[in-house]
């Protein structure tokens, strides 16, 4: 009986730590709103599935068990393969795009700055990158000084949108309420969009 215990909570923090882990984390350091990143407690959890099933003494419901999640994984495969938002985004096209359109005084913003890495691996420019403050609840004036401050003294700012899950459009609303947008263009999971900064865009009432 004591083995058994020690089997049941060994498989309970295999399945639960690592999910525990990637909330603790989405909420305090970067957003981890993907299966991918919670794969690790797919053994136990199969584990624990395959246990449960095989403890049902009717044949029947277990056969009728196993069909049923047989189903549900190949619709959801179906979805996986048929939607072009779950497959992986194509950074070198973006780098290349990059590297191609850009001149001296630009700068590269990132609204989910660990973007930024998938990036630099193609990236064979010298442009400076920056990351932004990436969380719900932004406010304009929260983040607008800090925005004004890294690109000062640039000419065009390229902002780079992927997994922007927790702000959306905001960076985007946010540079087109004060700058002229002069290019945008969507890869697979990533939109870039380009601003002239000396090109101010003027206020209603001036």
């Amino acid at each position: 009986m004591r083995d058994k215990k020690e089997e049941l909570f060994l498989l309970l923090t295999l399945f639960f730590i690592p999910i525990g882990l990637a909330f603790l984390l989405s909420a305090k350091i970067v957003s981890l709103q993907s299966i991918k990143y919670i794969i690790m407690a797919s053994p136990a959890y199969y584990i624990i599935l395959a246990g449960g099933i095989n403890s049902l003494k009717s044949k029947k419901v277990s056969l009728f068990l196993l069909v049923s999640i047989a189903l549900l994984c190949s619709y959801s495969l179906k979805n996986y393969y048929q939607h072009s938002g779950n497959f992986r985004e194509d950074w070198k096209e973006v780098a290349d795009y990059v590297t191609l359109h850009s001149k001296k005084k630009d700068i590269i913003l990132f609204d989910a700055g660990y973007m930024r890495s998938p990036f630099d691996y193609y990236y064979r420019g010298n442009l400076p990158r920056h990351g932004l403050l990436s969380r719900e609840g932004l406010k304009g004036d929260e983040v607008s000084p800090e925005v004004k401050e890294v690109i000062e003294g640039y000419e065009r700012v390229w902002l780079i949108l992927s997994h922007n899950w927790r702000t959306k459009d905001f960076y985007r609303e946010l540079m087109s309420s004060h700058y002229l947008m002069s290019g945008k263009k969507e890869f697979l999971g990533v939109k870039i969009y380009l601003y002239q900064t000396y090109q101010e865009r003027a206020r209603p009432d001036e």
